[in-house]
């Protein structure tokens, strides 16, 4: 089994989430075919890496965090997947731009996430 990548502007910094996989073919309105949960958090904001590329999220926001959004935007080798890097706009556009080396370098300066959160479910 390998790693699953999910992004959503539902999905926020800082956030814990109950997932509960279940098999397409079972029904989704029965409690009974869904997984046992695993609880899941996310990384702080715009800790897009550790002390080095190789390393997921430290829950630090430093320079390395920045020279990532900026090398994934000139689309370097090394570089971190694009979801961990697209931190801009709220809806995940698949897009490293400007935008997103910037919100980098705001939350290195302690600005607060400025998206809101998950919206109530219906």
């Amino acid at each position: 089994m390998g790693t699953l990548h999910v992004s959503d502007n539902e999905i926020v910094p800082s956030g814990i989430y109950d997932v509960q996989p279940i098999d397409c073919a079972n029904d989704p309105s029965h409690e009974a075919c869904y997984s046992d949960p695993l609880t899941i958090a996310t990384s702080k904001w715009g800790d897009i890496v550790g002390d080095s590329y190789n390393q997921a999220p430290d829950n630090v926001v430093n320079f390395a965090d920045i020279a990532c959004a900026v090398d994934k935007f000139k689309n370097t080798p090394e570089a971190p997947i694009k979801s961990r890097a697209d931190v801009a706009p709220d809806v995940p556009d698949k897009i490293i731009d400007f935008t997103d080396i910037s919100m980098a370098v705001d939350a290195f300066r302690g600005l607060a996430y400025p998206y809101g959160g998950p919206d109530d479910c219906p």
